[in-house]
Parts: structure tokens; C-alpha cells; sequence
């Protein structure tokens, strides 16, 4: 007789597959750290699943998240989406060479999506879009890489590449993200108008009506003073160029309000409104004990959040130690798990 797995058990060793993955994924997407033992690694997952579906991976019918019974959601039929270096040294990023790719658990298949130079890719919450950011303009060999972070969309099979541009502001984009509705994209920018997190419209005819939703004032009232941190990030936010002290925004389940990790004089978990009022909120009672940004995501059913905290890195060097928490947003009570060499954001 064959030993099956019941549903729960089968969701719960593919979870646990993904929980691995995550841990030794990291900097999956963006390629401007200098020298980490990751670089090693080939092909780094970002750990986020793309709806499979046997004539594309931008299927509509993806797995009811709202569900405690969906035995579809973290089963074999989901692809993996996530960045791999293809040309030039990890070493160097005025040579590297970064696309996206997607990956079949159950074929072993690997496609690349048609980038030219592209990171940090997003995945609609219907599974037809990403949204991504490309050096695809940036000169080779141009020690000034990071000054051409542009933002981008695509279907999710790669066609229809286009730029997504951002009214009034210019500068270098991070870390974007889709609203629940797919109608926004949020992310981290260091414009000229200044530095924060920001919103950009993706409804036809709204000309990407881009708002900034928080900068280095919004949240200042009710943050810990005392003197900036380090500035230091971790992942790939390690080693920007004019670390922005923003990191990994999202938005609530409800689409109503934007969660981000800001460091003041620490590390915290912060929450504004989506519409651009600000009303900002502190999501811990007290900040973190850190060296790197605590990747904060919220879990499906918006109730708890995952973030970790790292102790220092050492030249470069894969020399931390690492904790995942994860935070109850009713009770604001966190519960603690060991995840030594935790490297990408836990999802």
C-alpha cells in the first residue's frame, strides 16, 4: 500500500520545503552586495509562489488564500518566481547581469522570462502581473549601476514588458509590491524630491499617479529619538548605495493602510494610510535590537506579521545569527523561533 500523505500533512512538508528554501535563498533578487557567501549559490528564491496552470503561470484560477480548507495553496502545482545573476561577476555590479525566472516543482523546469537585466520581482495577487525593477538602461561596466533603478511591469509569462513611470518623481526605486486589488504598486525610492515610501497607480486613464505615503518625518513623533543607527541592511538591501532606512512595504490585507520597517534611531514596524494622510502607528512596543532591516510581511489573513532581527555581519561574511518572529497584531504579542542563517524575508 502507498504511504499518502492527508492534505494537512502534505501542506504542512511543502510549507516547511518553502520555510527552507527562504532560509537559504536569500538575496534572491537584488545583486548590489559586494561579497557574500550566497553569492555562491546559483539560483536564489525569493520564495514567493506563482499560480501554475498548464498553459501559463498567469492562470486566474489561483488557490483562495481567504480559505482554512484550501488544500491547493503550497501544493507541488505552484511555481516558484525569483532572480538569478547570468553574466558577469557577483562581485561586481557594474558587470552583473541579473534575470527572472520561474521554476516547476513537478517538471524540474526552469524558464527565463524574457528580462534584459531585471530584480526584485513582484507577484500580483491574481498571478497575471509582476512588477519588477530593471537596470536594463544602466551602461555596462557603469560603476553607477544603482542610479538606473527603474520601475517595471510584465505579464507573468514574461511578455508585454513596460516601464512604469512615476509623474513628478525621479530617482532610484526598491522593493515593489501590489496592493491586494492589483490596482497599486508600493515600494521604497530615493527621489530627488526625497526619500520614503511611495504609492504608484496602475488603474488606465490615472496617468501612474504616484503619492508619496511616508518620508523621514511622518513617523518621527512617535519614534524613539536618539541617534540615526547604522544604516546597515541585510539581504538584498545589503550595501545600497544611499540606504534609504526604509525597507519591504506592503499592504494590509485590506488595502487600507501600507506596512514598512524604518530605522530612526532603531529598527521598528510601522503602519500609514494608503491614502497619503499619513496616521502613522508603531506596530512593536519596543524597538529592535538589530543590525538589518526586519523584512516584516503580513500573513494571508492579515493578523500576524513575520519579521526577523540578525546580530552584525562580518566582512561581507555570512557570520550572523538570526531570529524569525512573529508578531500577533490584536494582542501585540510576539513569539520567537530560532533561524540561524536566515538570509531572504520571511513570507
Amino acid at each position: 500500500m502507498k504511504n499518502v500523505l492527508n492534505p494537512r500533512s502534505r501542506k504542512a512538508h511543502i510549507v516547511l520545503a518553502l520555510v527552507v528554501i527562504t532560509a537559504i535563498a536569500g538575496l534572491a533578487i537584488d545583486r548590489s552586495v559586494e561579497a557574500s557567501i550566497l553569492d555562491t549559490i546559483t539560483a536564489r528564491l525569493t520564495a514567493l509562489a506563482v499560480p501554475n496552470s498548464s498553459s501559463s503561470i498567469g492562470s486566474t484560477a489561483t488557490p483562495n488564500r481567504n480559505s482554512k480548507n484550501d488544500d491547493t495553496l503550497g501544493t507541488p502545482s505552484e511555481k516558484f518566481i525569483f532572480g538569478e545573476i547570468v553574466g558577469g561577476s557577483p562581485y561586481d555590479s557594474s558587470t552583473r547581469i541579473d534575470h527572472i525566472f520561474t521554476f516547476d516543482p513537478q517538471t524540474a523546469t526552469k524558464t527565463d522570462l524574457g528580462g534584459i537585466n531585471d530584480i526584485e520581482p513582484a507577484l500580483s495577487p491574481d498571478g497575471t502581473k509582476i512588477a519588477f525593477v530593471s537596470y536594463r538602461d544602466a551602461p555596462y561596466g557603469s560603476g553607477s549601476r544603482e542610479d538606473y533603478r527603474k520601475l517595471y511591469i510584465m505579464n507573468a509569462d514574461g511578455s508585454d514588458q513596460r516601464i512604469v513611470h512615476t509623474g513628478n518623481f525621479s530617482g532610484r526605486v526598491y522593493e515593489p509590491s501590489f496592493s491586494p486589488d492589483g490596482n497599486y504598486l508600493v515600494y521604497t525610492a530615493d527621489f530627488n524630491q526625497g526619500s520614503g515610501i511611495y504609492k504608484t497607480s496602475l488603474i488606465p486613464n490615472d496617468n501612474n499617479a504616484t503619492t508619496m505615503l511616508a518620508d523621514q518625518s511622518t513617523c518621527a513623533s512617535i519614534a524613539n529619538r536618539g541617534t540615526t543607527g547604522s544604516r546597515k541592511a541585510s539581504g538584498r538591501a545589503e550595501a545600497r548605495t544611499n540606504w534609504t532606512g526604509f525597507d519591504h512595504p506592503s499592504f494590509s490585507q485590506s488595502g487600507s493602510s501600507v506596512m514598512f520597517g524604518w530605522e530612526y534611531s532603531a529598527w521598528n514596524i510601522y503602519q500609514v494610510s494608503a491614502d497619503g494622510t499619513g496616521n502613522c502607528t508603531k506596530l512593536l512596543t519596543n524597538d529592535l535590537s538589530t543590525s538589518f532591516p526586519p523584512e516584516a510581511r503580513f500573513s494571508p489573513d492579515g493578523t500576524k506579521v513575520a519579521f526577523y532581527t540578525g546580530s552584525e555581519i562580518l566582512n561581507g561574511l555570512a557570520d550572523r545569527i538570526t531570529t524569525l518572529h512573529v508578531l500577533d497584531v490584536a494582542s501585540s504579542s510576539v513569539t520567537d523561533y530560532l533561524a540561524d542563517e536566515l538570509w531572504s524575508s520571511p513570507l
